[in-house]
C-alpha cells in the first residue's frame, strides 16, 4: 500500500464491502450531490480480470442491499 490519496464520488454501499471499507473514508460535505447513475465501462473484448469481476459483483450486491433498505 502506498501513501497516495484519491477522491471519488461513490455510493455509501461501498463501505459495506469488506476489503474496501477499511481503506476509504467519507468526507463530509454541506450540500447533497445530485442523484446520479453509475456505470461500469470496460472493453468486452478484453473482459474483466477475476478480481475486477468479483469487485464489481460485490459492489452490485452492496448497492442493491443499500437501495432495498430505502435509504
Amino acid at each position: 500500500m502506498t501513501d497516495e490519496d484519491y477522491l471519488f464520488i461513490g455510493p455509501k454501499a461501498i463501505l459495506n464491502v469488506d476489503h474496501i471499507k477499511d481503506i476509504v473514508s467519507i468526507v463530509p460535505i454541506k450540500k447533497n450531490l445530485p442523484d446520479a447513475e453509475y456505470t461500469l465501462i470496460y472493453k468486452q473484448q478484453l473482459g474483466l480480470t477475476p478480481l475486477a469481476k468479483a469487485l464489481m459483483d460485490e459492489i452490485n450486491v452492496a448497492c442493491t442491499a443499500f437501495l432495498a433498505r430505502g435509504v
